[in-house]
């Protein structure tokens, strides 16, 4: 009998504990009504080795523009999703190759002036400065596609409705990236590191080829 007992004891004491506790079987399901999260979408693959063959020959044939220690690249993807880290750095000496979010333009593609549309082509990101958005850097055209780009300011800068993780919102043509990314974007590039920006698979096209 004092056995029974015990052992009746013992299963109350340990139900409290496990409901203490929570259910150790499943997870607690939070209160907190969090914003949900976007899923990040891969740029196409096909499409950056183009852009990155691209960008190395331009390197290889105008060394005298650009930056030289180290050689740096980012390649933007325009025809990537919102939802994409749509910039890559790669370094050119190393490999090493970091991903951002960035913005595209609210006129889409487009080169007029008051556009704000993104560019296509080579730039050159140039000197840094800061401006009403913050720590910021100029851009210069490489090709006759992106000549008005330094007239049309564009360049990169740090911007809130862009946030890594989450879908980018739209500039007025400017690189625009998460500004918790931008000093890190704008050391690398500073100087006469490479822009290279293409939409989608038209980097493989033989007008693209260096």
């Amino acid at each position: 009998m004092k056995s029974f007992l015990f052992a009746i004891l013992a299963t109350l004491i340990l139900q409290q504990e496990v409901h203490a506790r929570g259910d150790l079987a499943s997870p607690r399901r939070s209160t907190r009504r969090d914003t949900p999260a976007v899923r990040t979408s891969q740029v196409d693959s096909t499409a950056y080795n183009c852009a990155l063959q691209n960008a190395k020959a331009y390197y290889a044939q105008n060394a005298s523009k650009l930056k030289q220690s180290p050689r740096v690249v980012a390649l933007v993807d325009l025809g990537a999703p919102a939802n994409s880290a749509r910039m890559s750095i790669v370094n050119l000496d190393t490999g090493e190759v970091k991903r951002h979010m960035v913005a595209r333009g609210s006129g889409g593609i487009n080169a007029r002036s008051g556009s704000h549309g993104s560019l296509l082509g080579f730039m050159k990101v140039s000197e840094p400065y800061i401006g009403k958005h913050g720590s910021s850097a100029r851009i210069d055209g490489l090709e006759a596609r992106n000549s008005n780009a330094r007239s049309r300011a564009i360049v990169i800068h740090g911007a809130s409705y862009v946030t890594e993780g989450a879908r980018a919102g739209r500039s007025w043509g400017c690189f625009a990236v998460d500004r918790r990314s931008t000093a890190t974007v704008i050391n690398k590039l500073k100087g006469g590191g490479l822009i290279y920006s293409y939409n989608g698979q038209q980097a493989c096209s033989a007008g693209e080829k260096r």
